[in-house]
């Protein structure tokens, strides 16, 4: 019989992360204790609504439970950066703004 994968899924870790608890994650969910033990020890495979159960009583996205908390937050921070470049380079006043305004650091001569 082959052993599940070690880092399987990361609820454990979202749940410390997040500050909450097994008791409130079965609150959310609706999750009787034994399921939410054998699911955050790993103990109990899970299924396609077990991770958005989890997703959305944690305020979440389901994909995010596949990787780590940290791994998440860099993603969620690489994201939000490439829209904000994206949004600064569709603005044609952003990059006229930028060459009229003098750096700090470069005298004008008058």
């Amino acid at each position: 019989m082959a052993s599940a994968p070690a880092n399987d899924w990361f609820l454990k870790q979202w749940v410390e992360t997040l500050r909450t608890s097994q008791a409130e994650l079965e609150r959310r969910t609706g999750w009787d204790k034994r399921k939410a033990s054998h699911l955050m020890n790993g103990k109990q495979p899970y299924k396609r609504d077990t991770v958005n159960e989890a997703a959305m009583a944690l305020s979440i996205d389901p994909f995010e439970l596949l990787m780590h908390p940290d791994d998440a937050f860099a993603l969620r921070r690489l994201r939000e950066n490439a829209i904000r470049i994206a949004a600064d380079s569709r603005n044609p006043f952003h990059r006229e703004a930028e060459a009229k305004t003098p750096r700090p650091d470069i005298a004008v001569n008058e």
